[in-house]
């Protein structure tokens, strides 16, 4: 049998049953891993869901519909990392400056600065004549401890700023002391 050809009256917890004994013999069938998924987050069971959708995605890698519902499985599941792959990937996959940007969004807001970075990059070369790939850039940039501007250069151990970091605290008090 198919993996869509049973009973519609079934629950959820008899259509997770059939789709996994489906899946014991129909170990490539994407669209029933697909279908088992979104069952378990459908359930509220958030881990399996996120198992069978990454395992559908990794043979379907072109499906920005499936990565989605893997990123949202991963979020609910609280796994950030595989989150942010996934979320990394759909912008790979849209050719719409937006669409791109709005996988960045993602990206900054489960702190995943490195990839959201690149995101933005990628968004960045889809609209080169829009500035807000680049404010996405400064964003993720900043949150990494990166300089910003290019004219801003950060040398470590010697300055942060204007602050410079060889005085040591005692120094700063004796000044202080000084001046009162």
């Amino acid at each position: 049998t198919s993996a869509g050809s049973f009973p519609k009256a079934l629950t959820t917890a008899e259509a997770i049953k059939y789709y996994e004994e489906h899946l014991k013999t129909a170990k490539n069938d994407t669209k029933a891993m697909t279908r088992l998924g979104w069952l378990y987050m459908k359930g509220g069971d958030y881990e399996q869901a996120l198992k069978w959708l990454k395992e559908a995605a990794s043979r379907d890698k072109k499906n920005d519909e499936l990565w989605r519902l893997t990123a949202e499985a991963a979020m609910k599941a609280g796994d950030v990392e595989e989150a942010g792959k996934a979320w990394s990937h759909i912008a790979t996959l849209c050719k719409e400056p937006d669409k791109i940007m709005a996988c960045g969004k993602e990206l900054l807001a489960l702190k995943d600065y490195r990839r959201a970075l690149d995101v933005y990059a990628l968004a960045a070369k889809a609209a080169p004549d829009d500035k807000r790939p680049l404010h996405g850039m400064s964003a993720a940039r900043a949150m990494l401890g990166l300089p910003t501007e290019a004219k801003f250069v950060i040398k470590p151990g010697e300055s942060l700023g204007l602050i410079k970091l060889d005085a040591s605290k005692e120094i700063g008090r004796a000044s202080c002391r000084e001046r009162v």
